[in-house]
């Protein structure tokens, strides 16, 4: 990876966390410049815009997606411990995954009137979905899940359900404090797969 590269990545990183910190409204290309250290002319000499600086930080947020799910599929780690390290990653556990959903907020609401980004979000949720669902998978072909309903069905709520009550932990709300999340989410896992939601206690990352 050249310099530039390194650089282009500098700067998408940094526009993730200001857009966490500020929000999508009150972020400038010189806040974005000021997070990656560099200056508003090293920014606008990459990106021509804003909204392209934008588009490119929703891919690098992809991208560190996938890095992260790799270590939970390695078919060394039994699937409880897989459905364990999931159930972590599915709320705000840490300062990082919390500044993960305020971005996600606001890429959600900056489809809603720029369709371009529509794409790479969809990219971002199949990839998920896709990494829930082959654990869930892989549980359930040696026997250690016995689901309630057809996977794509418990893979599909799970998600849905996460991603609400997530964003609900996130905003402050008062019924969604994160130990609760995750004793819901823990609940929801238990019930669809016949198991004791204390053996979805979640543990530490691999």
């Amino acid at each position: 990876m050249g310099d530039g590269d390194h650089t282009v990545d500098r700067i998408r990183a940094a526009a993730c966390r200001a857009l966490a910190k500020r929000g999508l409204a009150r972020t400038r290309i010189a806040d974005i410049a000021a997070e990656a250290d560099v200056s508003s002319a090293i920014v606008h000499y990459y990106f021509r815009s804003k909204d392209e600086v934008l588009l490119s930080a929703l891919m690098w947020a992809g991208e560190q997606l996938q890095s992260s799910l790799e270590p939970f599929r390695d078919d060394t780690l039994d699937p409880l411990t897989q459905l364990r390290h999931i159930l972590r990653l599915s709320v705000p556990a840490d300062e990082g995954l919390k500044d993960e959903f305020m971005l996600w907020l606001d890429f959600w609401n900056l489809v809603r009137i720029d369709v371009r980004y529509l794409p790479e979000c969809q990219t971002m949720s199949a990839r998920w979905k896709s990494a829930v669902l082959e654990v869930l998978q892989r549980g359930t072909d040696i026997g250690v899940f016995q689901p309630a309903a057809p996977l794509n069905e418990v893979c599909q709520m799970y998600v849905c359900l996460a991603e609400s009550l997530s964003y609900r932990c996130v905003l402050g709300y008062d019924d969604a404090a994160l130990p609760r999340v995750l004793e819901l989410l823990a609940a929801f896992l238990a019930q669809q797969l016949n198991l004791l939601p204390a053996q979805l206690q979640p543990t530490g990352t691999p």
